[in-house]
């Protein structure tokens, strides 16, 4: 068993920086994925011309045409399309995908991630549980301090969103965490900085910050929900904060739990489909090939070019267009499977739930800890799965769902406190059992 070690030792800086790292990059590949993938496609089938006329060009619908096409375009799930397979350029793509996976956008993706390292390093355990209070006048600007270097994806930033509503906890910081922690990281103004000039960028992120932190202190008395009451604390950011203290006994079982338990089945998949991309990749450079070669290679000729009845030569930018209509429609498929149908998630919260209360009423803290914030989170994606298929949420729905969380932080609460009471823990799921049932027949009708 490892020694305690100092809150503020350079070994729990480091080892918790990457441990945040290795937890950002694991998030991250899926849409690292896609976007490389969306690249290709704009590269080689829209090229210049295609691409700035899909957002817009010069024209003055360029602003909202280029977020609209932000906003379908999926950048939280991969997938593979089964039109890929009959296209005739479809290795020069795969080439130019390869080639970017060893190339700027990994190396953006780890400066991006080093914010993650720097916060892990500056913020110790637990530091951000009460800082966004939302008594507090300096909460806005603190989120901001945060925000900037983050590397938050937007169903990470949605779900900190819906939980910072549900402790009361400042409203102007929620709003600067869902503009600058999904929107940027410590990339993107490097990028801006390379491209547009360093004093450009300055002015860009300067004017950015102003414009998100009025707004967050217009809003931040306005949206506090009616009959909320803060909570005191929050768990919500301690994923930004050092996962690491000296109270964990075993620093490296500790640091491995940590990274095990952001490793599921998705972002596995995306790693494998990546490190696959990497060594394609550095072997083409190595034997100095890329993709105008291969494009060369496959393009048509007259003789090919002659008309036949089930052989058509398809425009680029058609299908470069069909892609990310595909890619569109994926986005949309994959929210619906996500959010499942109510029925769906009451099967997956009935084995949470026996899971979770059964091991905290025999005393098993970390099963039972184990399985409440997956309970906790097919809670939410019940009420956004209603919503989508219904069209609405009733209002008896939403409070009983609240109240159910509410209840589950309770039983958190006696399962961290220290010694075990088992009393109290019975005298909690008790509760819990009398409102899960109306939460439930809620929904079930």
């Amino acid at each position: 068993m490892e020694k305690h070690i100092s809150m503020n030792s350079p070994q729990i800086m480091l080892v918790g920086g990457l441990i945040r790292i290795a937890q950002g990059l694991i998030a991250a590949t899926p849409t690292l994925l896609v976007g490389l993938l969306i690249a290709a496609i704009l590269r080689y089938y829209l090229g210049r011309d295609g691409t700035r006329r899909l957002f817009g060009g010069d024209s003055i619908r360029a602003l909202p045409q280029s977020w609209l096409i932000g906003m379908l375009l999926p950048v939280c799930s991969i997938g593979v399309l089964p039109i890929l397979i009959q296209m005739r350029r479809l290795a020069a793509t795969m080439i130019q995908i390869a080639r970017d996976a060893t190339g700027v956008p990994l190396l953006l993706t780890l400066i991006a991630l080093l914010g993650l390292a720097v916060l892990a390093a500056a913020l110790p355990f637990g530091l951000m549980q009460h800082s966004v209070e939302r008594d507090d006048p300096m909460a806005p600007l603190t989120m901001l301090t945060v925000a900037v270097p983050v590397y938050a994806t937007p169903m990470l930033a949605m779900s900190q969103l819906g939980m910072m509503f549900q402790h009361a906890n400042s409203p102007g910081a929620a709003f600067t965490l869902l503009i600058l922690g999904t929107g940027m990281n410590f990339a993107t103004p490097l990028w801006f900085g390379k491209h547009y000039g360093w004093k450009a960028a300055a002015t860009w992120l300067v004017g950015l910050s102003v414009i998100v932190i009025a707004i967050s202190y217009v809003i931040n008395k306005q949206l506090v929900p009616p009959g909320v009451h803060p909570a005191g604390h929050t768990h919500a950011f301690d994923i930004y904060a050092n996962p690491l203290s000296s109270l964990h006994q075993s620093m490296w079982a500790t640091a491995q739990e940590a990274v095990l338990k952001q490793a599921d089945i998705a972002g596995l998949i995306a790693l494998a489909v990546l490190a696959v991309f990497v060594v394609i990749g550095l072997t083409l450079r190595a034997l100095d090939i890329d993709e105008s070669s291969v494009a060369l290679a496959v393009s048509p000729t007259p003789e090919v070019m002659t008309p036949r009845r089930f052989d058509v030569i398809v425009p680029r930018g058609v299908v470069g267009a069909t892609m990310l209509a595909g890619l569109v429609t994926l986005s949309v498929v994959a929210c619906f499977a996500y959010y499942p149908s109510p029925q769906e998630c009451l099967k997956e919260i009935s084995l949470a739930r026996g899971e979770c209360l059964s091991a905290a009423l025999s005393g098993d803290k970390d099963h039972a800890l184990f399985w409440l914030p997956v309970w906790e989170e097919w809670s939410r994606r019940l009420e956004v799965g209603t919503f989508l298929r219904r069209g609405e949420l009733r209002r008896y729905q939403s409070m009983q769902a609240y109240l159910i969380r509410k209840k589950l932080e309770l039983l958190e609460r006696e399962l961290e406190h220290e010694p075990y009471e088992r009393e109290e823990v019975q005298a909690v799921v008790r509760d819990i059992f009398a409102t899960n049932s109306r939460w439930v027949r809620s929904f079930q009708n």
